[in-house]
């Protein structure tokens, strides 16, 4: 009776590692189009904050540090956004 209890632990701990593991699995469309969704906001922000930035250009002002870097980060996010994108359909796609 002792090793029964220790067995049916591992188990259990086997098999809740097992569920999270098919629950990633199963809601990578799910993560996936929302991702998306975000990314598409994120995109429509840097587009208004660019024509601001070039509209303030063409009246003779520069455009901060602040701004550029945060459109910097923006550009690599979504790039990240689309290779990790890729990746998943590429790796996960379940039939």
């Amino acid at each position: 009776m002792d090793i029964v209890s220790p067995l049916i632990g591992m188990v259990h701990s086997l098999c809740i590692s097992a569920a999270a593991r098919l629950s990633y699995v199963v809601n990578v469309d799910q993560r996936i189009d929302s991702l998306s969704t975000a990314l598409n906001e994120l995109k429509d922000k840097r587009d208004d904050l660019k024509r601001k930035v070039e509209r303030a250009e063409v009246e003779g002002l520069t455009c901060t540090s602040q701004v550029k870097g945060w459109l910097q980060r923006v550009e690599d996010i979504e790039a990240e956004s689309v290779r990790y994108c890729r990746v998943c359909v590429k790796h996960c796609v379940v039939n």
